[in-house]
């Protein structure tokens, strides 16, 4: 009998442990409240993607928090940058590591 080791897959919570609010425990006195207008197909597919509760808050601060690590790094801190930030957020695809973006995705051309 054979006794390698086989590495067994993470339980969902394990691989889940990195989705959570990235600002929920900042000590910001004054936190500001977002809302977006969504259609309703949209935030159902989201919210069918993981049933547990503050999903769409989680999503979207994560999104944020990714965006503004891509502004810091590109030295965007105020509007004389106002093209460069349009561009960057038009044109930004979802990537995860170690893949490549998905095929469909058409780059928009931008008008100067």
């Amino acid at each position: 009998m054979s006794t390698q080791n086989i590495e067994a897959p993470l339980p969902p919570t394990a691989m889940a442990s990195q989705f959570v609010n990235p600002w929920i425990s900042d000590p910001e006195p004054d936190p500001i409240r977002l809302n977006a207008i969504v259609p309703q197909r949209i935030f159902q597919r989201i919210k069918q993607c993981r049933l547990s509760q503050g999903t769409m808050q989680t999503t979207i601060n994560l999104l944020l928090q990714k965006l503004i690590v891509e502004l810091d790094k590109r030295d965007i801190t105020d509007c004389t940058d106002e093209k460069v930030y349009e561009e960057l957020v038009v044109n930004s695809v979802l990537v995860v590591p170690n893949e490549q973006p998905t095929k469909n995705h058409k780059k928009k051309k931008v008008i100067k």
